[in-house]
């Protein structure tokens, strides 16, 4: 069986990935919800903290790659 060795920014665009689809799943379950509970409310602003913090690193820094690798471990 080869062993699939994937480059870290293919690592970092799958991160990507899951962040999203992690808010939109997030913002879904508030949704039905009529009284909005402090943890959901909480879960949102801190996920939409951790994927504002992950794209800025990503796209202001000067070197991205050492800094959010060591995040997103």
């Amino acid at each position: 069986m080869n062993e699939v060795i994937l480059p870290r920014k293919r690592w970092q665009q799958i991160f990507n990935v899951q962040m999203i689809f992690a808010l939109i799943v997030t913002i879904l379950e508030m949704i039905p919800k009529r009284g909005h509970t402090a943890g959901n409310i909480f879960q949102l602003v801190f996920l939409c903290l951790v994927i504002g913090l992950n794209f800025y690193i990503q796209f202001k820094r000067k070197n991205p790659s050492k800094l959010n690798h060591e995040i997103t471990r």
